[in-house]
């Protein structure tokens, strides 16, 4: 076997390894992420998350109950403000502000 294929075996051999790693570290986000969503769907109070520009792109399923939706479904893709009562809206798009803006871009409370 000459220096090219034993090069080139190397490579073979570290691909391989790259890409068994790779589909190990995919498993592990999978099973991390259905965690998350499986917590974040069975908690006691409502939890959506929105886009920088106020839609709803995850809501709780308590959540739906609290505007008073029995799936998800209803609540994503629609703006925040479809939810809240008139007199609600100024703080609703200043909280909003607030958190597109900081630079910690976590959970924030209404």
């Amino acid at each position: 076997m000459g220096k090219d294929d034993k090069s080139s075996l190397d490579k073979t051999d570290k691909i391989k390894k790259l890409m068994s790693e790779k589909r190990a570290l995919e498993k592990q986000l999978k099973e991390q992420k259905d965690r998350f969503n499986t917590f974040i769907s069975h908690l006691a109070y409502g939890y959506v998350a929105l886009n920088k520009d106020g839609i709803i792109t995850y809501a709780n399923r308590k959540c739906a109950q609290l505007v008073g939706y029995r799936s998800t479904r209803a609540l994503i893709g629609r703006h925040f403000n479809d939810f809240l009562d008139k007199k609600e809206w100024e703080r609703g798009f200043r909280n909003l502000a607030r958190a597109v803006t900081e630079s910690n871009s976590g959970p924030h409370r209404y």
